[in-house]
């Protein structure tokens, strides 16, 4: 299967603000999600604990949290991560952005 990704608006601003070196590794790991999807493995991808459909694409500190669609992984949230675990406030963004387009 080729994967496509979709980015919705707040997770491309924050994508634009990264910095060059950032945005080239994102790419990079975008390329390897696009070949692989979801056998993809750790480090770059991981279910996220207690979710259903939340995933996310890891770079260090950077994470991109999204939801499958058919062939595609939506990008709903995203965040620089600076604890061990996912802040609750962004996991319930991520979750509330999510209803939102699979309601569509």
């Amino acid at each position: 299967m080729n994967w496509k990704i979709v980015i919705i608006k707040p997770a491309a601003e924050f994508l634009e603000d990264c910095s060059l070196k950032e945005r080239t590794r994102i790419k990079e790991v975008f390329n390897l999600f696009e070949e692989f999807g979801l056998s993809l493995s750790e480090p770059y991808l991981k279910r996220v604990a207690g979710t259903k459909e939340l995933w996310e694409l890891r770079l260090r500190n950077i994470r991109l949290l999204f939801f499958v669609k058919g062939d595609q992984a939506i990008i709903v949230h995203a965040f620089v991560k600076k604890t061990r675990r996912i802040p609750r406030k962004d996991l319930e963004l991520a979750e509330k952005r999510r209803k939102l387009m699979k309601g569509q």
